[in-house]
């Protein structure tokens, strides 16, 4: 169940909700760490556009995050089939036959 939540970024308090209080809290301390961060290097801007810049900057984190996910489960995937081809590899050198799902 949703619930209320308070945070405080770039000096004003937000009343947000939702079901995982920990997520929410951690997520507004990012904003509010990337709003620090941005402030001591750019401090002329306005709010708007501090908010625009902070949305940037996130976004730019998750999409490196979400391909850096993408290559790491490319190579867990290509290290499993290797693995799985040398045991299979080794099961028939013993004479022994395993059939493989399809779904591998």
């Amino acid at each position: 169940m949703e619930r209320p939540i308070r945070v405080t970024i770039a000096g004003r308090e937000y009343v947000l909700r939702g079901e995982d209080e920990e997520q929410v809290l951690r997520s507004a301390q990012e904003v509010e760490q990337q709003w620090k961060l941005l402030q001591g290097q750019v401090p002329e801007q306005s709010t708007a556009t501090m908010a625009i810049l902070v949305a940037l900057n996130l976004a730019e984190q998750y999409h490196r995050l979400r391909r850096q996910a993408e290559v790491d489960l490319h190579y867990v995937r290509e290290s499993l089939d290797r693995m799985v081809a040398y045991v299979e590899e080794q099961l028939s050198a013993l004479g022994v036959g395993v059939e493989r799902p399809e779904n591998l």
